[in-house]
């Protein structure tokens, strides 16, 4: 099968997964513009990818090609069901008519944003880098599994410790499709890219058509800037590279910025010379890996020291960053799920508006069953799909980057309550704390039964986390902060400004008292945040004598090395500079709101804009909180937190800047437009080019000058330089039926040259990489009596002993090759002939399998 006919598979499974969903979400999603036309391809694969997980766990289905069709079938029943009961409004037949542009538009993205990648991963397939044989060997072994949990590919005997729902649906698309794992992983990140880009335009151009009398072109124009600002945007540390490598700055401002690797003075430059990137067949002066520095453009200092070498790393990664960089971790899996997610949100915030400002269901498209009551306990029928369905598309989250699930249910639950507010402040139909403890209601449920939705996964999963920590000492730096979110910062900034000016122009509040209230507002956010902070420190302190022994350690260790603990630690937090810009911005989200929550004709023809303020008010909130607490876990610093909620935030500020920009350039009043729509475009201008730098310039790196051919097979390059392993691992595929355990040689992390046979294979072998197996479980309780082992079963000349150790892992086939040949004796390795059959041998490699017992 060539590469162009496994995208052309690809692309017609999305889009029959899509059409078997379209039906159910055409009449769940109905307030939404594109009545859920956006979220069809994902939300298709997930419910079907749904149904076979839970039917394989309950032992109703096996993971299987029948099994997937029968899954598939399923979902494809329920939305026809679905359809027909609640028939409340146009056809859907009608509907694609009359939206026809729109259709194609969003078509067009994800049809585009798929080739181009899938063109760019077969310039740069390699499968050898980062945590990328961790996602293989995940993805294999749940091609193998014909039930689930599957079983752990570097453990055996133990299951997936891990959200491992992403590569389900990997596995599922390599299953139908019938492509070799290689390239279904290459195909993966091309497709995760394009449901991205597509998701981000759906839902920005969701929010542009929300507003009354939109034209067409200016809902695709919003659509396409949300997919430029979520999926291909980068931060502003592209320019920086260009700048440090042509001699451009002082020493100061580089040692003032402090982002390692351009902290230091860089080399002038003479009179005409050529430097990257401004010349041909020149390299970056740190090669082509220079792009892995825009994702740690942040970091943090241990306590009392300032030496950048001594600096604590701290992971900002962003969506483009990691579609580069290839990893389809979990973080990567769950972001179209996440927009998705936000236009659930959005359909929730549109409903709420609509069915509490109506007192009944005017306006929502004759939905039936309803009545005329606000209260949302009556028109529980009008809603019994959402109340079914939601926990499901927002549980699976959870599964996807368990990170991710109570943020999205925050958001669904406060962007249905922030509807039906701001239609109760206008109309006066509900009290006030009725609506909020509505609100509050359906977070909690919806958040159980999204547990429950899933309970098999949740029974059988560890994690490494610890609970919240409070960071004490580390704030993140404006400078750093603004060079991580620069173009969202410029572009939520302009308008909150605007709105904030046309609020206190409007209503009888002075500009001192609107300022006034925006600068309290940022103070009380730090105050409470630093109260509740002291607060956890004490009860940690009091209640954890783990917790109080290791900060003990700490002040000990400081007070040895001369460190007033106490004054370092005030130091630190008088940067407040982060905290008081969030803090300042979620006061004005808040204040215009607020203004907004009136009759008024801007706020019934701009009505997606209440939901774009809280888009940029939670992402506020997100990157706020790192600032204060942290999730500990083995690394004992906040490096996953911020990682996972800068991550969140991105795409939360990345949909809210389209359609910020989307109003600001459609809203400039007549006298002020020309000036008001010129300052729009400079705005845009600056956070497009700044941002666009890093895009153009990376994927340059990460293909010129590449001598492989091009292809999608991601084992391609290895097989190059290993022939006979992935002989070895070839023979495997085509003859070993089911999940047998094998031996080899105990995998280091990060190494790619190990635990590749069982990540190739989806074999479950003894021990694969040790540490990301003590960050999947915790604990190390399972694994450490593993590494004797392997190395004794290796290492004896006892083929008696030996034998036993097998046994006792229920070791099938054991594996020499050129690592296992390298690490341990001749004579070790000599022993295998007489407790098991050579099955293959080509060159260093050689598969034996263990004689049965008599």
């Amino acid at each position: 099968m060539t590469d162009v006919v496994a995208v052309l598979i690809w692309w017609l499974l999305l889009q029959a997964m899509g059409w078997a969903a379209m039906p159910l979400l055409f009449r769940l999603l109905r307030w939404l513009p594109d009545r859920g036309y956006s979220v069809a391809k994902p939300a298709g694969l997930l419910l079907g990818n749904y149904a076979l997980w839970l039917l394989s766990t309950l032992g109703g289905l096996r993971n299987t090609e029948g099994g997937i069709l029968v899954s598939f079938g399923l979902v494809a029943l329920l939305g026809v069901g679905v359809y027909r009961r609640w028939d409340d409004g146009p056809r859907l037949r009608e509907w694609l008519r009359d939206h026809r542009a729109l259709v194609v538009a969003y078509e067009l993205v994800f049809l585009i944003a798929f080739a181009v990648w899938a063109v760019f991963r077969a310039h740069n397939p390699d499968l050898s880098t980062t945590e990328k044989p961790m996602e293989f060997a995940f993805m294999n072994a749940i091609d193998r599994a014909q039930t689930f949990p599957p079983h752990d590919p570097w453990l055996s005997g133990f299951s997936i410790s891990y959200y491992y729902f992403g590569y389900v649906m990997m596995s599922t698309l390599m299953k139908l499709s019938a492509v070799n794992s290689g390239v279904a992983f290459s195909l993966s990140n091309a497709l995760w890219f394009a449901l991205t880009a597509a998701g981000a335009f759906g839902i920005a151009a969701n929010l542009a058509a929300a507003s009354k009398r939109t034209a067409r072109a200016a809902v695709v124009g919003a659509g396409l800037l949300g997919a430029l600002f979520v999926a291909v945007l980068g931060n502003f540390q592209g320019p920086l590279e260009v700048a440090h490598a042509n001699g451009v700055g002082s020493a100061e401002f580089w040692r003032w910025l402090d982002i390692q690797e351009i902290n230091t003075a860089p080399r002038p430059a003479t009179a005409g010379e050529a430097r990257w990137p401004f010349c041909d067949n020149c390299a970056h002066p740190r090669g082509s890996w220079w792009f892995w520095r825009a994702s740690r453009v942040v970091h943090d200092y241990p306590l009392g020291v300032s030496d950048p070498a001594k600096n604590q790393e701290v992971i900002d990664e962003f969506p483009f960053f990691s579609f580069l960089l290839g990893d389809m971790h979990p973080h990567v899996l769950a972001l179209p799920y996440a927009l998705m997610s936000l236009a659930l949100a959005f359909n929730l915030f549109r409903m709420g508006e609509e069915t509490e400002g109506t007192g009944g269901t005017e306006g929502t498209e004759g939905t039936q069953g309803a009545g005329k009551k606000s209260t949302w306990r009556r028109w529980f029928w009008d809603a019994a799909p959402i109340a079914v369905m939601y926990p499901i598309f927002l549980g699976a989250l959870s599964f996807l980057n368990t990170w991710d699930f109570p943020i999205h249910v925050f958001i669904a639950a406060l962007a249905w309550g922030l509807g039906r507010w701001l239609a109760a402040r206008r109309t006066g139909t509900a009290p006030m704390s009725g609506v909020w403890s509505d609100a509050v209601i359906a977070l909690i449920v919806c958040g159980l039964m999204g547990v429950i939705a899933y309970l098999p996964f949740y029974i059988g999963f560890r994690s490494q986390a610890a609970g919240p920590a409070p960071n004490l000492y580390n704030p993140t730096r404006v400078a750093q902060f603004f060079v991580m979110f620069g173009p969202f910062l410029l572009i939520g900034g302009s308008l909150l400004v605007t709105l904030l000016a046309r609020a206190l122009r409007d209503r009888p509040l002075t500009l001192a008292r609107g300022l006034l209230g925006l600068l309290l507002g940022g103070a009380a956010a730090i105050v409470a945040a630093s109260g509740l902070t002291a607060l956890m420190t004490g009860l940690f302190l009091l209640v954890s004598a783990g917790i109080r022994d290791k900060v003990q350690e700490l002040v000990s260790g400081f007070q040895a090395q001369g460190i007033d603990v106490a004054q370092a630690v005030a130091e630190k937090l008088a940067q407040f500079g982060v905290p008081l810009l969030l803090g300042v911005a979620m006061s004005a989200v808040v204040i215009v709101l607020r203004a907004r929550a009136r009759h008024d004709r801007r706020a019934v023809d701009e009505p997606a804009l209440p939901f774009a303020l809280l888009l940029f008010g939670v992402g506020a909130l997100l990157t706020f909180a790192v600032e204060y607490v942290f999730l500990l876990d083995q690394f004992g610093t906040r490096m996953n937190t911020v990682f996972k909620l800068y991550y969140q935030a991105w795409a939360l500020w990345g949909v809210a800047s389209a359609y910020a920009v989307y109003y600001l350039w459609r809203s400039s009043e007549r006298l002020a437009a020309i000036a008001g729509r010129a300052a729009v475009a400079g705005v845009v201008a600056v956070s497009v080019v700044g941002g666009i730098v890093y895009p153009i310039l990376a994927i340059r790196s990460g293909t010129v000058g590449r001598p492989d051919q091009a292809t999608l097979d991601a084992r391609a390059p290895t097989a190059r330089f290993a022939p006979d392993e992935v002989a070895a691992i070839e023979w495997l595929n085509a003859n070993v039926v089911g999940a047998p355990a094998i031996l080899e040689s105990e995998g280091m992390g990060y190494h790619p040259d190990t635990s590749r046979v069982s990540a190739w294979t989806g074999l479950p072998g003894v021990l694969g990489w040790v540490g990301h197996e003590g960050q999947w479980r915790g604990t190390y309780a399972d694994i450490s009596p593993r590494q004797p082992d392997v190395d004794r079963m290796y290492q004896s000349t006892d083929p008696v002993s030996t034998l036993q150790l097998l046994r006792k892992y229920n070791v099938e086939y054991v594996y020499v090759g050129p690592n296992e040949a390298a690490k341990y004796p001749p004579e070790g390795l000599a022993k295998f002939s007489a407790i098991a059959d050579v099955v293959f041998q080509q060159g260093q490699s050689t598969v034996y399998r263990v004689r049965r017992s008599d």
